[in-house]
């Protein structure tokens, strides 16, 4: 393995009352784990008739109730806001968090949420084509950068008052098309990687297959991951 360092972080579902996950939250980070993340669901997908609260609005409680974990949501779905949207709610929370937040995108997965919410879900190819454009849009965002976009999005201005530093992870099977993009991008840190362990030593990204297909995305060993562009390992658990 290429990485020079490796840290570990943890999940926690949002679909505990509000003092439990401040009781958790508190507990992961005493323990001495390096990050804390939730999910970007509007429903629990292995438990859609279930309570769940808002990512990024509960982000802000995470950072209010830590204090040296870096935090960040596993992954923000490209199909639930605009990426300038995105972009701010990063800024705002990075100065809440003093500065430990992490960002992470991704392309969205779980169809039901999108028809439970009405919310437009599109074809896979549509999605990478999406997905790459909202990666690019946000990492200029959060460099402070002034531009105009004349694709599918509207005329974008930078960010105010944002952090330089603050960390953007890509997620799932898209990722390698992105990357592949070039420009400041290559930056960006490999994030959902979830520990398959049937298979010792093996890792993969976490959105669909067919997402996969669309993006020529494929599963990699942890040696073989990105070694040449990234020098750092983040395992989600």
């Amino acid at each position: 393995m290429r990485a020079n360092r490796l840290h570990i972080g943890i999940g926690v579902d949002q679909n505990l009352p509000w003092p439990t996950l401040i009781e958790r939250w508190r507990l992961i980070e005493a323990l001495g784990f390096d990050s804390i993340w939730d999910f970007d669901h509007f429903n629990q997908p292995s438990r859609p008739d279930g309570p769940y609260l808002e990512a990024w609005t509960l982000l802000a409680g995470i950072a209010t109730h830590t204090s040296r974990v870096r935090i960040g949501v596993l992954v923000s779905s490209n199909t639930f806001r605009h990426p300038a949207l995105l972009a701010k709610q990063a800024v705002t929370l990075d100065h809440m968090s003093g500065g430990r937040l992490e960002v992470g995108i991704g392309a969205g997965w779980f169809v039901p949420e999108h028809d439970a919410f009405g919310l437009y879900f599109p074809p896979p190819g549509e999605r990478v084509s999406r997905f790459r454009e909202a990666v690019e849009i946000v990492d200029r965002l959060l460099r402070q950068e002034r531009f105009k976009h004349q694709n599918a999005v509207p005329v974008l201005v930078a960010v105010t008052d944002g952090l330089p530093t603050v960390p953007l992870r890509l997620g799932g099977d898209p990722l390698a098309d992105v990357v592949a993009e070039g420009r400041a991008l290559r930056r960006a840190k490999v994030a959902c990687i979830v520990v398959d362990a049937s298979r010792p030593g093996a890792a993969q990204a976490s959105c669909g297959h067919e997402l996969a297909r669309a993006s020529g995305g494929v599963r990699l060993p942890l040696t073989e991951l990105a070694p040449d562009l990234f020098d750092e390992l983040d395992v989600m658990l």
